[in-house]
């Protein structure tokens, strides 16, 4: 059980990764981790920098992650810094994060809210396109 309030991208996703939330895809915190799993499904390479939201690259099949990640070596990414991400099925979407924040939506000032979509796209685009 959580008896603080999560102010960062950082302490949820620590959270996550020890599966307080319950359910979720596997994922690897360095690239050896995820060699030595053996998993053979498509996967995600996900930056971690800054807050969280570095460069991405989505649906790498096994034998094209080496040449992903010199993609984002390219960017500045660093391999220690790249964790992986098992997939989702995309048959049925809803995807979003709750926004710990104030903003204003159709006029009304809200303080915290969840912005999602289902869109069929990558979470990112489809959050930003997804109506506030």
């Amino acid at each position: 059980m959580i008896s603080e309030p999560l102010l960062t991208k950082a302490q949820s996703n620590r959270l996550w990764q020890v599966g307080v939330f319950g359910n979720k895809l596997r994922s690897w915190e360095t690239i050896r981790e995820w060699r030595l799993s053996n998993y053979r499904g498509p996967v995600a390479l996900r930056c971690r920098e800054g807050r969280g939201a570095g460069p991405c690259i989505y649906d790498v099949v096994p034998g094209e992650v080496c040449q992903a990640i010199e993609k984002l070596q390219v960017r500045g990414a660093r391999e220690g810094d790249i964790m992986v991400n098992e997939m989702s099925p995309n048959i049925e979407i809803l995807q979003g994060e709750y926004l710990n924040d104030v903003r204003e939506i159709n006029g009304e000032v809200v303080w915290g809210y969840f912005l999602h979509s289902r869109l069929r796209m990558r979470m990112r685009h489809a959050l930003q396109l997804a109506p506030a």
